[in-house]
Order: C-alpha cells, then structure tokens, then sequence
C-alpha cells in the first residue's frame, strides 16, 4: 500500500501571446493526504517541470526531483492542499502553437484555460 492519496486536481492555465514566443502559466491546487507519520515520497509532477512555486496550506516547501519526475517528501500524516506554479512554452505546430502541460498524477483534474486568439471554437 502507498503512505499517500492525491484527490482531485483544479488546474488553470493563462497563455500570454507574445511576438517573440508564446507561453502559458499554469496554476495547479492538489488535494493530497498523507496516510502515515512515516517518510512518504508524494509524486507531484513529471520530470524537468519549471516549477516557480510550491506550497502546502500556504506554506512555500521546496519539491524533489527523482527519476520519476519532482516529488514532495514529509513525514507528517494529514490532509493538506498543495499549491504549484509553473510557465510552459508553447512549441509551434502547424499555422499555430500548440501548449504542453505537465499535469499531476490526480484522481481527477478540472481544467480552465485561457487561450488568446479567435475563432477558437467551432461556430454552433
């Protein structure tokens, strides 16, 4: 059995268009609860992430990277509310840009995206 359960995930994500190369600034809230007063090792975030910030309640902690990508290490069981922040490029792919975005391993994740440009959706 694993010492940690990641809940659900609320992930945001503002692409600025910019002339030179365009972006997006990723926000994530993760629900994660700690299940025993041990070492736990919680997988946060694939490997090579550009993580600006991380806190738990509020509480900036730094994240470790690992093979498997940056994780958190506490040895405190408890329920607690993660914070991230993160800038992902955007690579270009056909007439556009396409934006990667490294997601936590979440059971569930809510997405809101603020995209520029028009015309987005398809007409209904």
């Amino acid at each position: 059995p694993s010492g940690y359960a990641l809940g659900s995930a609320r992930v945001s994500v503002d692409a600025a268009e910019a002339t030179a190369r365009p972006s997006g600034m990723v926000r994530v809230e993760l629900a994660v609860d700690v299940l025993e007063d041990d070492w736990v090792l919680v997988p946060v975030l694939p490997p090579t992430t550009p993580v600006e910030s991380a806190a738990i309640d509020g509480r900036a902690v730094q994240l470790v990277a690992t093979p498997s990508g940056l994780a958190w290490i506490t040895r405190s069981a408890g329920s607690f509310r993660m914070s991230l922040a993160y800038r992902v490029d955007a690579t270009p792919s056909g007439a556009g840009c396409s934006l990667p975005v490294p997601l936590p391993q979440a059971a569930s994740i809510n997405l809101d995206a603020k995209l520029p440009g028009h015309r987005l959706l398809a007409d209904r």
